[in-house]
């Protein structure tokens, strides 16, 4: 299993993708403040970003990472090569879990170049914002008050990231069924907008994973909430998987 994750994420380090994701989230962010461009403060822009229609373009960055990888392999042939030298199963696994860390890592280094950037044009926060008021709202309100914003910003798109993470491995998983790239980059944005138009209290849509507002007492509840519904999707997603792998073999 270590032999399979060091291969992946030495796979993830040296490929152009994982930064160019990198680099999209950060123009996503910037798109999403439309016209109005940077706000008051940094909070406030971060805020905006994540509230722009803009910023579920984001998903097709995220799956660009790594989601693409097991279609590659097969199409190459490189995953005959690694499941005879190994397990078939650890090395889905692997693949799996640095698809969605991969997701979830683009997200936050995204989040910590764009709030890096803001921060040299406006201050971190302002507490006579009502942006400021509406954020001591949700999860993790003890970093706004302590003067943590970037901190604050990376636990947010960090749930953001698990968002983000179901999404490429769901754009994995249908790299098994078809080789047609576009249509697997694209797919998370259509998966994201078919959660969008389901009801509010849909578990699985993108305001789910958003702490704002906070829909537990303790910040540590709702993040294990949805670190709990994240694991039990890309689990699914993975059996799925699993049972197609054996059917290309």
């Amino acid at each position: 299993m270590i032999r399979y994750l060091r291969t992946d994420f030495r796979r993830i380090r040296k490929s152009w993708r994982f930064y160019g994701a990198v680099a999209g989230i950060v123009l996503v962010f910037f798109y999403s403040l439309e016209k109005r461009g940077l706000r008051n403060s940094v909070l406030e822009s971060y805020i905006a970003s994540v509230n722009g229609s803009g910023i579920h373009i984001a998903a097709v960055f995220c799956a660009g990472a790594f989601a693409t990888s097991l279609c590659e392999d097969f199409e190459h042939r490189y995953v005959y090569y690694e499941v005879i030298r190994g397990d078939s199963k650890k090395y889905l696994f692997s693949r799996v879990l640095a698809i969605y860390l991969s997701a979830v890592l683009v997200m936050l280094a995204g989040t910590m170049i764009f709030c890096c950037i803001s921060s040299l044009f406006v201050p971190w926060a302002r507490v006579s914002d009502s942006v400021y008021n509406l954020a001591l709202n949700g999860s993790y309100r003890g970093c706004i008050l302590s003067g943590h914003y970037l901190t604050y910003c990376l636990l947010f798109s960090l749930q953001l990231g698990m968002y983000m993470g179901i999404l490429a491995v769901a754009a994995s998983f249908l790299s098994l069924f078809t080789t047609n790239m576009g249509l697997i980059l694209s797919f998370p944005i259509l998966l994201d907008q078919f959660f969008i138009e389901l009801p509010s209290n849909n578990v699985l849509s993108f305001a789910a994973f958003c702490p704002i507002p906070a829909r537990f007492e303790a910040d540590w509840q709702g993040f294990l909430c949805l670190l709990f519904l994240s694991a039990a999707s890309v689990g699914l997603l993975l059996l799925g998987m699993r049972i197609q792998m054996k059917r290309k073999w």
